[in-house]
């Protein structure tokens, strides 16, 4: 099991979980979202610190998704001490409320505004 002193910072839950929750939240993840698979992409360590690129695929809202991100793992006497996962969260939120409008932030055309010959 995970050590209750780990700490996960997960954007789709409410709170962070406390390292004795972890295995509750992805038995959950496991049984709420049809054929979930996780993939290892690539891994990367500085120090204390682990980087894991994922891909999940799921069943979702009839057809099959693909998403990708990042957790970085701070490890201390080879224990896992806390974990941050990052991703994208828009694509699954539009999923599943279609009334969600994507406006990116930065429009790219407006770039020529700002750039500058090196």
């Amino acid at each position: 099991g995970w050590p209750e002193q780990v700490v996960l910072r997960h954007p789709l839950l409410s709170e962070h979980l406390s390292g004795k929750w972890v295995p509750a939240n992805n038995h959950r993840t496991k049984t709420v979202v049809p054929g979930f698979q996780w993939r290892l992409l690539r891994w990367s360590s500085r120090g204390e610190f682990l980087f894991i690129e994922w891909e999940n695929e799921a069943m979702l809202i009839e057809s099959r998704s693909i998403w990708r991100g990042v957790d970085r793992m701070q490890i201390v006497d080879d224990k896992i001490i806390e974990e941050v996962v990052y991703f994208d969260t828009f694509p699954l939120r539009a999923m599943s409320d279609a009334n969600i409008e994507y406006v990116p932030m930065v429009d790219v055309a407006e770039l020529a505004a700002f750039y500058v010959e090196e």
